[in-house]
């Protein structure tokens, strides 16, 4: 799940609408991200700030900041051709 939460998070060109219907699943199956994990890759990335802690509440103002950017229009676009029943 840390890739794909990095992936929404670090993404800054066109969003990818499996992405987020990976992420959903994750959530879905309620399987926990890998804080220190994701920390790392987005030390490598440049998206955080070596060193500093990466915490739940972290995460989650990244991924409601990076919410409000998506046209889901477009992502969704990219994920209808995986669905039987859209």
């Amino acid at each position: 799940m840390w890739r794909k939460i990095s992936r929404e998070v670090c993404r800054k060109r066109r969003v990818k609408g499996r992405d987020f219907y990976d992420f959903v699943w994750y959530l879905g199956k309620g399987i926990p991200a890998h804080l220190a994990h994701l920390r790392q890759r987005m030390e490598q990335s440049g998206h955080w700030e070596r060193g500093r802690p990466l915490d739940e509440a972290d995460l989650k103002a990244l991924l409601r900041r990076r919410f409000e950017e998506v046209d889901f229009e477009q992502a969704k676009s990219g994920v209808l051709p995986f669905l039987r029943d859209a």
